[in-house]
């Protein structure tokens, strides 16, 4: 868990990151509770939401 206004790095091995396209899909809980799907690119710090 990452509290509000935060930020974390979390390692990952070789193997994950050796394709040019690897994403991280996430989780969000907004300030209703409720939880956003989202994804980004590894190496950057542009995040999207995904429609559900």
């Amino acid at each position: 868990m990452v509290a509000p206004g935060e930020t974390t790095v979390f390692p990952l091995t070789d193997e994950a990151v050796q394709a040019p396209d690897t994403k991280v899909q996430y989780d969000a809980i907004n300030d209703f509770g409720g939880a956003v799907k989202g994804e980004a690119a590894l190496g950057t710090a542009q995040a999207r939401q995904v429609p559900r």
